[in-house]
C-alpha cells in the first residue's frame, strides 16, 4: 500500500464516520425543528447503527468476493444521496429514511476499506495500518461532531450535511483511482459456529461486557446535549460540541493499548480498569456544568476505550477457532448495544428526567462490571 492509498483511505473513514455522529450534538435543535420529542429524535442515531449491528450476520451473504472498490463506490453513493436528503427535507419521516439509508451503505464502508488496510499492508506493517484506521475512525467521530456544531451556530444545521456530501463526493472520485482486485471476505456466522462461540464461557462474557458497555456509552452521548440545552437553553450548538472534546483522547488510547496493557499487568486489568474509569465517568455525569461534562468527558472516554480497544483483540487471542465469527459477533453485540442505547433509554430521561437517566446507566455499567467478573471467572476455570 502506498502512502496515496493509505491517505485516501484514511480520509474516507474520517469522512463516513463525521457522516455517522454528525447528528448528534445537535439533536435539540432537530428535535425543536421538527417537533419530535428526545427519544424520535434520537432515532436518527439508532437508525444507523441497526444495520451496523445486523450486518456480519447477512452482508457475508450480499457482498462476500465482491470487489472492494465496487462495494465502497456503491457504498459512498449511498452515503452521499444520505447526507442530500437530511439536509433538504422539512419532514422528519424523510430524515430518518435518509439515516437508514446511510445506515446500510456504513457497514459496507468500513469492511471495504479495512480489506484494503490488512490485504494491501505488508505483514510487518498492518498492526500499524489497522491502528491509523482506528485512530481515523475516532478522529471523525469527533470532527463529525464539532463540525455540526460549529457549522450549525455559525449558518444552520443543513450546511453541515451538504459540507460532509462535499466530503464525500471527493472520496467517490478519488476512490476511481485505488486498485480494483481487491476482494471482500466477509466472514459467514453460521447457527454451528454462533453457538460454539457463544458456548465458549469467555467470549459470551466478553461480548456481553462490550454490549453493555456501548450501550451505556451510546446512550449518554445521545442524551447529554438535551441536558445541556435543558440546564442552559442559551447554550449553542458549538459549546455542545465542545463537550466531545475528550472523544479525542480515544485516539492516544488506541494507539497505547499495548503499553497501557504491559503497564497494568495485562488485557484482562485493562478492561477491569476501564470499566472502573467509566462507571465513574457515567456517575460524574450527574453533576452539573458544562465545565464539569467537558472535564469528566475525559474520563469517561479513556474507560470506554481501554475496554473496547482490548477487548477484540483480548477475545481473539482466547479463541480457540473461529476467529472470523467471534470478530462478526464482537461488531455485533457492539452496535446494537449502541442501536439500542441510543434509544430506549432516552425514554426514562424524557419521563423522569436526568438523575434517574444517569442511575438505570450505571446498573448497565454494574452488570458490565458483573459480566466482567464472570469472564475472570471462566477463564481461572478453563
Amino acid at each position: 500500500m502506498n502512502r496515496y492509498e493509505l491517505r485516501l483511505l484514511l480520509y474516507t473513514t474520517v469522512a463516513a464516520f463525521a457522516a455517522l455522529y454528525a447528528p448528534q450534538p445537535i439533536l435539540p435543535r432537530l428535535a425543536a425543528d421538527f417537533g419530535v420529542s428526545p427519544s424520535d429524535a434520537s432515532l436518527l442515531i439508532s437508525a444507523t447503527m441497526i444495520p451496523l449491528g445486523l450486518a456480519p450476520v447477512i452482508y457475508g451473504y450480499l457482498i462476500e468476493a465482491v470487489p472492494a472498490r465496487l462495494v465502497l463506490l456503491w457504498a459512498i453513493a449511498l452515503l452521499i444521496a444520505g447526507q442530500l436528503l437530511f439536509a433538504l427535507t422539512d419532514h422528519y419521516g424523510v430524515l430518518l429514511a435518509a439515516r437508514l439509508l446511510q445506515g446500510l451503505a456504513f457497514p459496507a464502508t468500513f469492511t471495504a476499506i479495512m480489506t484494503y488496510c490488512s490485504t494491501s499492508a505488508t505483514r510487518e506493517s498492518v498492526r500499524r495500518v489497522i491502528g491509523y484506521y482506528v485512530a481515523a475512525t475516532i478522529l471523525g467521530g469527533f470532527g463529525g461532531r464539532l463540525l455540526s456544531g460549529v457549522i450549525a451556530s455559525a449558518f444552520s444545521w443543513r450546511e453541515t450535511f451538504l459540507l460532509l456530501a462535499l466530503m464525500l463526493s471527493l472520496s467517490f472520485v478519488l476512490i476511481l483511482r485505488l486498485p480494483g482486485g481487491k476482494r471482500i471476505d466477509f466472514a459467514r456466522l453460521d447457527r454451528r459456529a454462533i453457538s460454539r462461540v457463544l458456548g465458549h464461557a469467555p467470549a459470551r462474557y466478553g461480548l456481553l461486557v462490550i454490549f453493555c458497555v456501548f450501550f451505556t456509552f451510546a446512550s449518554l452521548l445521545n442524551a447529554l446535549p438535551f441536558n445541556l440545552r435543558e440546564n442552559d437553553a442559551g447554550i449553542s450548538d458549538f459549546v455542545i460540541s465542545l463537550v466531545y472534546a475528550g472523544y479525542i483522547v480515544g485516539v492516544v488510547v488506541a494507539l497505547q493499548v499495548a503499553r497501557i496493557s504491559r503497564l497494568l499487568g495485562g488485557d484482562l486489568r485493562v478492561i477491569q480498569t476501564g470499566l472502573v474509569l467509566f462507571a465513574a465517568g457515567t456517575a460524574l455525569f450527574a453533576l452539573p456544568g458544562t465545565v464539569t461534562a467537558i472535564t469528566v468527558m475525559f474520563v469517561f472516554v479513556t474507560g470506554m476505550f481501554m475496554v473496547h480497544s482490548t477487548l477484540s483483540g483480548f477475545l481473539n487471542h482466547i479463541a480457540a477457532e473461529h476467529k472470523g465469527v467471534v470478530n462478526g459477533l464482537y461488531i455485533s453485540f457492539y452496535y446494537s448495544g449502541g442501536a439500542i442505547g441510543s434509544w430506549l433509554p432516552t425514554l426514562v430521561y424524557s419521563r423522569f428526567g436526568w438523575q434517574l437517566f444517569i442511575c438505570v446507566l450505571l446498573g448497565v455499567c454494574a452488570l458490565a462490571g458483573y459480566f466482567a467478573y464472570r469472564l475472570s471467572v471462566a477463564l481461572r476455570d478453563a
